[in-house]
């Protein structure tokens, strides 16, 4: 008769392979997403915010430091960088869709 005591001592070793190597990345990675995709969210609200708060002509530097300070203070674990990119996302998609909704040909 053959022995199999080695073979179900070793199943649970390479299931905790498994797991680490595999599912946990995974896992990780759809958190990342979704995250990543609340803060660009909360950009596009916070950006329109900053217009309606500051519709100053020549008062950009204060919307952009009012979203990314509204942003940090929400506890969004991105750097900097990525949150200045996020907003500058923003305005770019809300300058966009202005443009078209006016009718401009040039998206600039």
């Amino acid at each position: 008769m053959i022995d199999l005591t080695p073979v179900f001592q070793a199943l649970p070793g390479l299931f905790a392979v498994v797991v680490t190597a595999v599912i946990i990345p995974l896992v990780r990675s759809r958190l990342n997403d979704e995250r990543l995709e609340r803060a660009k969210h909360w950009a596009r609200i916070v950006v329109n915010a900053a217009e309606m708060i500051f519709p100053q002509a020549g008062s950009g530097s204060k919307k952009k430091a009012y979203a990314l300070n509204f942003l940090n203070n929400r506890g969004f674990k991105l750097g900097a960088e990525e949150l200045d990119a996020l907003v500058e996302c923003a305005v770019c998609e809300q300058k966009n869709a202005v443009n078209e909704k006016e009718g401009w040909p040039c998206r600039s």
